[in-house]
């Protein structure tokens, strides 16, 4: 069994994305990051839990990210933490080579994190993005160790696996995505993988390596408040943090996707969500942030604004 400490990523789905061979790689880390040790075509990440792992922010290992997007500030979706909790080992194997299978026909990268009890799993305290785990578990079953999880307001979400299709109705008390019979076939992996994929697509979230390469931010797009220009970087400001972006705030702007963005200044780009109120020549923010409006930007920003809430307003009726 992988301790509840290492977590397994799948080199195979990465040599979709790029061409060179990571076995090949010299993947020495700084002091302070996790080791990463190549080995055929598993790869692990030593002390997980020195991780840093938030609702918001997941920071790896930087030589390895910096392998894998070595000229990309942008990563969308390809990235996932998957857990297995089954206390058979033959049984984590089996999904785990299928997930791969997904992998590396979907252009993802996953990081496999293997339980055997439902206890390891919630003691790991690590914000998963899929969950797949057994009904039947020692001492505590999935749908207790689920149950514990929404208790502590965890919405990821989670694939139930059993033998025993009978149990199905008892697994809808905390909100499950989906029921997989054992053994899982393929095909039926595979639609449950792209239903997800599509549900989450709904919630965009980009991936951004910070100014000096150390971390990798899995920013949700909503949670973004406004964008500062800051010479060659930009400050991004969320609900949760703020992190310095390592490009200009065009180039940042050209990573988001959703409407509800505005360049209210050179040096500004604004969350329209977030706005409590404005003048002529600023914007203030329910968090008591402002920014400021520039005197050619103000009637464009009038006109996007109103028709943000006519929309919002429709959207609510």
């Amino acid at each position: 069994m992988v301790s509840s400490a290492d977590a397994q990523i799948n080199p195979s789905s990465c040599s979709n994305l790029f061409s060179k061979s990571i076995k090949s790689a010299n993947m020495s880390a700084a002091h302070s990051f996790p080791a990463l040790s190549v080995l055929h075509y598993n790869m692990k990440i030593t002390n997980v839990n020195r991780i840093l792992v938030n609702e918001v922010f997941f920071l790896v290992n930087v030589s390895f990210i910096a392998l894998l997007y070595s000229s990309h500030n942008l990563i969308r979706g390809i990235i996932m933490k998957i857990a297995v909790c089954d206390d058979q080992q033959e049984f984590r194997s089996q999904l785990i080579t299928l997930l791969e299978q997904f992998a590396a026909e979907n252009d993802k990268v996953f990081f496999y994190y293997e339980y055997e009890t439902g206890e390891e799993m919630l003691s790991s305290n690590i914000d998963f993005d899929l969950i797949f785990v057994d009904y039947m578990m020692h001492d505590l079953n999935g749908v207790d160790t689920i149950a514990a999880l929404r208790n502590r307001n965890v919405d990821t979400h989670v694939i139930f696996v059993s033998s025993f299709p009978e149990i199905v109705y008892d697994t809808f008390l905390v909100d499950t995505f989906r029921f997989l019979k054992k053994p899982v076939e393929y095909p039926k992996l595979e639609e449950a993988l792209l239903s997800f994929f599509q549900k989450i697509a709904q919630h965009k979230i980009i991936m951004i390596r910070n100014h000096d390469n150390s971390a990798i931010y899995r920013v949700p797009e909503e949670s973004i408040i406004y964008a500062q220009a800051d010479n060659v970087y930009t400050q991004v400001f969320t609900v949760r943090q703020s992190f310095t972006f390592s490009g200009t705030l065009s180039a940042f702007e050209n990573l988001l996707t959703d409407s509800f963005f505005f360049r209210t200044h050179r040096s500004y780009i604004v969350n329209l969500h977030y706005i409590e109120h404005f003048t002529k020549t600023a914007i203030y923010f329910s968090t008591g942030e402002k920014a400021p409006i520039a005197r050619t930007k103000y009637k464009s920003f009038f006109q996007t604004y109103c028709d943000f809430i006519k929309e919002k307003g429709k959207q609510m009726l």
